[in-house]
């Protein structure tokens, strides 16, 4: 969106990003709409925005910066509890935000967003977000993006994350075991599935 005045009805609106230009469309006599349009960049760079009326005389607005794509290649856990909080790693590369100004967001389905963390200081390489509660009240799948410049550009990777329904649990047996470990406990429930991120935690251990 390229804010100013005077923007009027015109058969040459365009806008111009570098040396490359595109058509752009009249929102309102302050805006103008143009789509970015594609550059051989193998960097991130910054070019200059410039609008125009009649697609020859260009009066520059501001700046853009190309930057890489973050890639994200995994999704972990892929499913959580129904009434959000799950807190989930996102893994890949360039997943830094593309400035000290910008920050990364984790989109659940189309438009619940929030913020992600980086799992260690420093690191491009893994981000972890909090599921938002979406109000559901059934098992629903969403796809899960990410944006590194504060919601403007999302991934469109299409990894799946489910919100499910937490499994009642009825009990536990044995309820003592030997100190060293190694007992095996059956834990009693009407809602388990097949996952492969099943697990038990004992106190602040988690075993699979």
């Amino acid at each position: 969106t390229v804010a100013g005045n005077n923007f009027v009805e015109a058969r040459g609106l365009s806008c111009k990003f570098g040396d490359a230009i595109v058509s752009a469309s009249r929102r309102s006599e302050l805006e103008l709409v143009c789509v970015s349009p594609a550059q051989l960049f193998t960097t991130a760079r910054g070019v200059d925005v410039s609008v125009s009326l009649n697609g020859r005389d260009f009066v520059r607005a501001g700046a853009f910066v190309y930057f890489a794509p973050p890639v994200v290649t995994g999704v972990a856990p892929s499913s959580g509890a129904l009434r959000g909080g799950t807190v989930v790693a996102l893994s890949g590369a360039q997943l830094a935000p593309i400035s000290p100004a910008h920050h990364v967001l984790c989109r659940f389905g189309a438009t619940h967003a929030v913020l992600a963390e980086r799992a260690d200081a420093g690191a491009e390489s893994e981000v972890l977000c909090a599921a938002p509660d979406l109000g559901l009240n059934a098992t629903t799948t969403v796809t899960v993006e990410l944006s590194t410049n504060s919601g403007a550009d999302y991934t469109r990777l299409g990894h799946a994350f489910t919100y499910d329904e937490l499994p009642e649990l009825r009990g536990a047996h044995p309820a003592t075991a030997v100190e060293i470990g190694g007992t095996p406990i059956v834990v009693v429930s009407g809602g388990f599935t097949a996952s492969p991120h099943l697990a038990c935690r004992f106190g602040d251990v988690v075993v699979p």
